[in-house]
């Protein structure tokens, strides 16, 4: 028997819904500095900087309320253990829309008048998260198109 090493043994442990809970645990976490009102999650960022400005909105008031239509659990420990590959890409899907509104505004609308100075800031969780939702798009044989 042929001993496998331990990034063999991960890469069989592989669990879609594993990778989904990361990403919705990444979310949750605070990963954007905005300045004197502290630290916020993604959620909480777009909520109070991007949401009322996304022409995606509807008439949503928040990004819960937009999930909850969706049947979309926003917390990690809710998700259930068996969804379909249609419900695992809205997961993704979802997710990737909240990066592209917070990069939208971390990107083209992060100066102040100083143009040294910047109102937010993001942690290494914020990059990570947009690295794990490509990773299982990839894993899923799936990429992102930009239209």
């Amino acid at each position: 028997m042929v001993r496998k090493n331990i990034f063999e043994i991960l890469e069989n442990k592989w669990n879609i819904i594993d990778e989904i809970k990361r990403i919705y645990n990444l979310l949750n976490t605070d990963c954007i500095n905005v300045g004197y009102s502290g630290n916020k999650t993604v959620i909480e960022f777009i909520d109070d900087y991007c949401f009322y400005d996304w022409k995606n909105r509807h008439s949503y008031l928040n990004i819960s309320d937009m999930a909850e239509d969706l049947d979309i659990e926003l917390d990690e420990d809710n998700i259930p253990e068996n969804l379909a590959i249609i419900d695992i890409l809205k997961y993704l899907e979802f997710a990737e829309n909240l990066i592209m509104l917070c990069d939208f505004k971390l990107f083209q609308d992060n100066t102040t008048d100083d143009r040294d100075t910047y109102k937010y800031t993001y942690y290494q969780e914020y990059t990570v998260l947009s690295e794990n939702i490509n990773m299982v798009l990839e894993h899923l044989n799936f990429c992102l198109l930009w239209l």
